[in-house]
């Protein structure tokens, strides 16, 4: 079975006005992410604690990139992004995976 996962945070950077819905973007998402089979990853306490424990690497200020961070590092999962940083931690990244 292939889990795909996504963090909520993601969602925050989606804007409403970029669809042109005739229903609310909260159920869109939904239906989406079901459609997908992508499971929604909550922010745990453990992830909370593993994101004030990891120092963020110079000129690495993005609480939402942290977030991420923090919940690869705590659960082992592999994060798959093309920023620069995320190397930088203690976590599996995969990058250009066009």
């Amino acid at each position: 079975m292939r889990f795909r996962l996504i963090e909520i945070a993601q969602l925050y950077e989606t804007k409403p006005k970029d669809f042109n819905l005739n229903i609310p973007l909260s159920t869109f998402l939904y239906q989406g992410l079901t459609e997908l089979e992508v499971q929604i990853l909550i922010i745990t306490p453990e992830h909370a604690q593993r994101y004030y424990e990891i120092q963020p690497v110079e000129n690495h200020k993005d609480p939402f990139d942290r977030t991420i961070i923090a919940q690869a590092a705590s659960t082992g999962f592999t994060v798959l992004s093309d920023d620069s940083k995320f190397p930088l931690y203690p976590i599996t990244v995969i990058s250009n995976y066009d």
